[in-house]
């Protein structure tokens, strides 16, 4: 599987967006600055391979079968960005946020 040049850029574009405006969401909703960027980080990191994989599975003909299975191995090793994102928003429900 071969992706372009622009199609990474478009990958860029579409994460800082993602990245700012749920900053922006949880600074809103109470957060500090850094924790709300620490979250949108994450958030964005553990979910930046699933619209690859839908897109693969929605053309399944298109791609071998050991691209789908890289394609869900990477999803499944970014979760781990979401149980970071999900220990920074448990733990300020907790009562310990700063700011």
């Amino acid at each position: 599987m071969e992706i372009d040049q622009s199609s990474d850029r478009l990958e860029y574009k579409h994460f800082r967006t993602i990245t700012e405006k749920l900053t922006l969401t949880f600074r809103s909703d109470g957060f500090s600055q850094s924790e709300s960027e620490q979250i949108a980080f994450h958030i964005a990191q553990g979910i930046r391979d699933v619209p690859r994989l839908l897109g693969m599975i929605n053309e399944i003909g298109k791609y071998t079968k050991d691209d789908i299975i890289q394609s869900v191995y990477d999803v499944l090793v970014n979760r781990q960005n979401l149980d970071i994102a999900y220990s920074i928003l448990n733990r300020d429900s907790m009562g310990n946020s700063g700011e």
